[in-house]
């Protein structure tokens, strides 16, 4: 008795206690507790092989929009260049970055934008066809609509 409360804080009464509420499963019960943890590790095991393809697609991804930032990128040249069908493209973009495709490069090309803006010393006609707006004024709009400030403004604060 005084084994068992030293090594376990709990003394030989409570732990026999303690094992005969213990329930006697059958065989086919164990079988088939086992086999729903196999299914479950499984699973687990599965779900994880496929976050890290599609962190691998993302990193691809990513360093595709850096490569071509300045050149209109089209869902058909990423399919392409990244080796998936489009519907693959669409749901690891919609799981993995929470949105689209085109508004993660439109996040891209503005979070460029800024780093041009706030680092050198271009003009922002400059800087739009840098990041792929070939439309200075439509890369105002957009800056704007992101960022929630005009470029110039930005460049100002952050100046």
């Amino acid at each position: 008795d005084r084994y068992a409360s030293q090594s376990t804080g709990y003394s030989l009464h409570d732990l026999t206690a303690a094992i005969s509420k213990v329930r006697y499963r059958s065989m086919n019960e164990i079988q088939a507790a086992a086999k729903i943890l196999e299914a479950i590790t499984s699973y687990v095991l599965l779900h994880e092989l496929i976050s890290v393809k599609h962190e691998r697609l993302i990193e691809k991804l990513d360093r595709y929009i850096a490569d071509h930032i300045a050149d209109p990128i089209t869902s058909r040249q990423l399919c392409q260049a990244l080796h998936v069908g489009r519907t693959r493209l669409y749901d690891v973009a919609r799981q993995s970055l929470g949105m689209g495709i085109t508004a993660y490069i439109t996040l891209k090309r503005m979070e460029k934008a800024r780093s041009l803006l706030a680092d050198f010393d271009l003009s922002i006609a400059q800087i739009a066809l840098m990041t792929g707006y070939g439309d200075y004024t439509y890369f105002c709009k957009v800056f704007r609509k992101v960022h929630h400030i005009t470029p110039t403004r930005y460049r100002r604060k952050t100046g």
